[in-house]
């Protein structure tokens, strides 16, 4: 699955050496449009949505689509040679489980795929969001004209509060008896060991994620390993990992990219449980019952597990 990221705003959003934004992003390739024709039909909730198609203009595309999820962060897409880590943690999958998987399409109408939309894998919610535009009540997205980028894109919903009424009513609707675990990923984290957390998003969104007890938030943007013990509303949960009612957050995108990987930063407040500025990696996801997770962060070049924790929530039904 994918997630809108400011590197697909505008063609990867930014030059490599002889490379620049104006020329390898022409008038017609800006405002997510590469992304959208990619993904636009090919997420949860799109495939049968005509009101998708209809906003992005995707009508007459033939696509025959073939999905695989792994417990990772949003900027995974870019370890995509990574694959045979990706397949042995599949493996693994298959042989706790007994078979992998199905991918359930769990959007409503509210949805806009590939922006926001929901799916439930296994005994996991999973809701992504976009961090860059659409943030609601009064917000100006990050990406948006006038969000402090330089950009003009979205918004894309067909009523400015459009994806905050979806993450709201989909969460408000998951089934705990079904998948106790709720995982919500988007881009740009608000808890994270850097200068410029996404302080907005937090105010667009993490009272929805304390409102309906999000377990864990995914993140990436920042090029870097990042695991913070849960946390709301700028307090650390005194449970720590034992049973907490805040949500704990991982942010990972350190999985590669022209512009390398970026220093933390020292944030003395920031309950941060693991941080690695100096290797690339991906994070995954084991789910081990309802009562058990396991975060892992992978080294991208050994495949080994350099760093893992476990988290445990009652999730009584």
């Amino acid at each position: 699955m994918v997630g809108a990221g400011n590197h697909e705003a505008n063609c990867l959003d930014g030059g490599h050496g002889a490379f620049t934004e104006a020329s390898w992003c022409p008038p017609g390739q800006t405002n997510f449009t590469g992304f959208i024709n990619h993904f636009g039909l090919t997420m949860p909730g799109s495939s049968s949505s005509s009101l998708v198609a209809e906003r992005f203009g995707l009508f007459g595309l033939d696509i025959d689509v073939d999905v695989e999820i792994t417990g990772t962060n949003n900027d995974f897409a870019y370890c995509q040679r990574r694959r045979p880590f990706v397949d042995s943690y599949l493996a693994a999958s298959e042989a706790v489980c007994g078979v992998r998987p199905t991918i359930v399409d769990t959007t409503t109408a509210a949805a806009l795929p590939p922006f926001w939309y929901s799916f439930d894998y296994g005994m996991v919610h999973f809701v992504m969001i976009t961090t860059e535009t659409d943030l609601g009540n009064g917000w100006i997205g990050p990406d948006e004209r006038g969000g402090g980028q330089g950009d003009i894109d979205g918004p894309f919903g067909s009523y400015p509060n459009q994806q905050y009424d979806f993450i709201d009513q989909d969460l408000a609707s998951v089934d705990r008896s079904v998948t106790p675990w709720v995982v919500v990923a988007g881009h740009r984290p608000w808890y994270v060991a850097n200068k410029s957390p996404c302080t907005i998003c937090q105010a667009a969104f993490e009272d929805l994620f304390i409102k309906h007890n999000v377990d864990i938030g995914l993140f990436g943007h920042c090029h870097n390993q990042q695991l913070i013990a849960p946390i709301s509303k700028n307090k650390t949960d005194s449970n720590g990992w034992n049973n907490p009612s805040a949500p704990a957050y991982v942010v990972n995108g350190a999985a590669g990219h022209f512009e390398g990987l970026n220093p933390l930063y020292h944030v003395p407040w920031l309950p941060l449980t693991y941080g690695d500025d100096t290797d690339y990696g991906f994070s995954q996801l084991v789910f081990k019952d309802r009562q058990h997770v396991e975060i892992q962060f992978i080294n991208s070049g050994s495949g080994d597990i350099t760093f893992n924790q476990t988290l445990f929530k009652e999730h009584s039904i």
